[in-house]
């Protein structure tokens, strides 16, 4: 007999799994970029859309930022030499950054899917 539900209604098991969420939801993660050693380590990330990314300050005495470029902005606070900086991303898409006082040698991106 098939599984109904009030009012005699049936309800389908693939139904039910879309409602609930289902076997193919994702649940948002965050991933750490460090910089370290005059550079984002890892410098590329690939994470899915709702999931974010914690920049992390572990390079001792020297000061840091992170500024993204293109049309997707983002920007940590000043440069600086310790702390923390989330950003999640909402979109799909590739974003690029780098960091201000060493922008000729740190850069790195994300691939958003």
């Amino acid at each position: 007999m098939p599984n109904t539900g009030p009012k005699g209604l049936l309800i389908l098991p693939a139904v039910a799994l879309a409602i609930a969420g289902g076997a193919s939801a994702h649940a948002a993660s965050t991933k750490t970029v460090t910089l370290k050693d005059i550079a984002f380590k890892p410098a590329r990330v690939t994470i899915t859309h709702g999931d974010s990314v914690r920049f992390s300050w572990r390079d001792g005495d020297v000061p840091h930022d992170v500024t993204s470029t293109g049309k997707r902005r983002f920007r940590s606070a000043k440069a600086r030499t310790s702390g923390t900086h989330t950003v999640r991303f909402a979109k799909a898409g590739t974003y690029t950054y780098f960091c201000v006082p060493h922008q000729s040698s740190i850069h790195g991106s994300f691939k958003v899917a």
